[in-house]
């Protein structure tokens, strides 16, 4: 198989080459592929610093998208807590009507109230998306609310467990970066 030209084989323990032929030509290349294979201090160095930037990128990358869940889940609390405070108001209004008192105060939100009297309406109006508005049985706006409050307290449950996820990688990245740049002598700035 190899009668023609038999592999050479080599070693190099960085300080001497050993070729199992004497071949100056093979010994020439072997020393110049080392030389390009081999990392001298500055290409250490600029080869670390670059993978100390391309991960600190990822790290804040990660840490945006952290803020963006977090804002995510604040703004789904917020409307659950307005659901809620809606859904209050309407059994309130609800016991009113059943009730033979001639005003009601009716809380619309930041602590204004709105003085009515007896309506003669049982119906309200509901936002079903796109600023749509349906008019609705009032009864059959609380459902509309629980389940609205149900599936927001759902999203809110898997925005928190990407948010704890995530909270872990970028407590671990953290570590790491920190880690690298001691590893590099270099103040985290």
């Amino acid at each position: 198989f190899y009668e023609e030209n038999k592999p050479i084989t080599f070693s190099y323990d960085f300080n001497e080459w050993n070729l199992s032929v004497e071949n100056q030509e093979a010994l020439s290349h072997l020393k110049e592929i080392a030389q390009y294979i081999t990392l001298n201090n500055e290409k250490q160095l600029l080869l670390q610093q670059q993978q100390l930037q391309s991960f600190a990128y990822q790290l804040r990358q990660m840490e945006a998208q952290l803020n963006a869940i977090t804002n995510q889940e604040n703004s789904i609390a917020k409307v659950i807590i307005e659901s809620r405070n809606a859904m209050e108001a309407l059994q309130q209004f609800i016991e009113f009507k059943k009730s033979k008192d001639s005003e009601f105060m009716l809380p619309i939100g930041a602590g204004v109230l709105i003085k009515i009297t007896q309506p003669a309406s049982d119906t309200s109006l509901i936002n079903v998306g796109s600023d749509i508005l349906i008019e609705k049985n009032m009864s059959e706006i609380i459902k509309d609310l629980e389940l609205r409050i149900k599936n927001l307290e759902t999203s809110i449950m898997e925005f928190q467990k990407q948010r704890f996820a995530l909270e872990k990688q970028v407590t671990i990245g953290r570590n790491h970066l920190s880690s690298m740049m001691q590893n590099q002598n270099v103040t985290p700035t």
